[in-house]
């Protein structure tokens, strides 16, 4: 039995629900992954019976909505509560409104002994309010750690990335993605865990069928578009393979949207579908027989990344193609088909090899992968896992 019976949760996490309301529309919908690795991590805790209490500064800004004021309704999902801070969207105003709001009301939820403090640090505003709180009132605060503030390919000032760092000092104990997160961040070597994504278990099995051989196999990758994260070299290295029947789906937004339209225009086995609700993100997974992580394994900030798309990819129960960064366990590759190479021309050969495969066979690959995601990966596991940080 755990001794924490709540947990306040700070970050600009929005239930799926609310999230689509929101945003179904926008034409710059704000990054999903973090949303669902948190939104899944609130789920696993509330899965082992801890009440969790969403202390939400939902991303709202000038980009995404033109309204000056926005108030969200709060709600309840998959035994989540989520309380969203008011937004007054004026950027300065807006910080720091988020700040006060998120003091008191983590103040309110911490009035009970048992309350633990969980922050996704990245998320400055929500997270120093809330961090502050649980200094005032002396209870134990967790800090989410799924990036290194000063290598963050989207850019922090460094105002942002010392305020950053100050939310993570402020933490007791933490969760980070990779060990060499832990040895960067942690120098006086609080209690960590290292959680490098989180499995959404109620995702539908995909049965396994017998595929026409001579049918159009689709190649697919959802995320930013930055030519950093390996997508210009992707989509170059698809477009030299030696392959027929082949299309190359792809989703997100990012500095290379532009080059990745003109492209699509020119080649019709180029198809970009621009940014996208993770819900249908996940069917169009499913429905493709390959999905491919072409992030380059150079870099200093390989060591500190594991992309969470893999194990949604994983989840999907389609095969999927991943170079080998060094901050992903040894282990997966035992059920991942590898990019040894991550330039265009090193990509070109691992998608000629993989659509090499029937699609059966490359079925068989994404089922093996599925099942063992689910039964080692999943929200309830790495929610357990939290909690037994948390009781140490």
């Amino acid at each position: 039995m755990f001794n924490c019976i709540i947990v306040a949760y700070a970050a600009s996490t929005m239930s799926e629900k609310r999230f689509s309301e929101t945003f179904a529309d926008s034409k710059m919908m704000p990054g999903q992954q973090a949303q669902k690795f948190n939104r899944l991590l609130m789920r696993g805790l509330a899965e082992n019976g801890i009440k969790v209490n969403c202390v939400s500064a939902p991303p709202i800004t000038v980009g995404n909505t033109k309204r000056k004021y926005v108030n969200i309704k709060n709600d309840i999902e998959n035994g989540v509560e989520y309380k969203y801070l008011p937004v007054i969207n004026i950027s300065r105003l807006k910080n720091l409104l988020c700040l006060i709001s998120s003091f008191f009301i983590t103040l309110h939820f911490c009035k009970n002994r048992n309350c633990v403090v969980v922050c996704d640090v990245l998320n400055i505003s929500v997270s120093l309010g809330a961090t502050f709180a649980a200094k005032v009132l002396k209870r134990q605060s967790v800090g989410i750690v799924t990036d290194v503030p000063e290598l963050m390919v989207t850019g922090h000032s460094e105002k942002q990335v010392n305020l950053c760092h100050k939310v993570i000092r402020n933490c007791d104990k933490y969760v980070f993605l990779t060990e060499a997160m832990n040895e960067r961040l942690n120098p006086k070597r609080k209690p960590y865990i290292i959680i490098e994504g989180v499995c959404d278990s109620h995702v539908d099995y995909q049965t396994i069928t017998q595929h026409e051989e001579n049918g159009i196999k689709k190649c697919f990758y959802a995320g930013l578009l930055d030519a950093e994260y390996g997508v210009k070299n992707m989509v170059d290295g698809f477009l030299k393979a030696n392959i027929n029947g082949a299309e190359m789906h792809i989703c997100g937004k990012g500095p290379y949207e532009e080059e990745l339209k003109s492209i699509a225009e020119k080649d019709k086995r180029v198809l970009f579908h621009g940014s996208v609700l993770n819900k249908d993100v996940v069917l169009m997974e499913k429905n493709c027989d390959l999905l491919i992580n072409p992030r380059p394994v150079s870099g200093e900030f390989t060591m500190f990344s594991f992309p969470s798309k893999i194990l949604e990819y994983m989840a999907s129960g389609t095969a999927t193609l991943a170079t080998e960064l060094p901050g992903i366990p040894k282990e997966y590759f035992d059920y991942l088909l590898k990019i040894d190479d991550d330039t265009s021309s090193g990509i070109a050969k691992a998608i000629e090899d993989a659509i090499s495969l029937s699609k059966t066979e490359l079925h068989v690959v994404g089922s093996k992968a599925q099942k063992w995601v689910i039964a080692n990966k999943s929200q309830n596991q790495q929610g357990n896992r939290l909690l037994e940080l948390i009781n140490q």
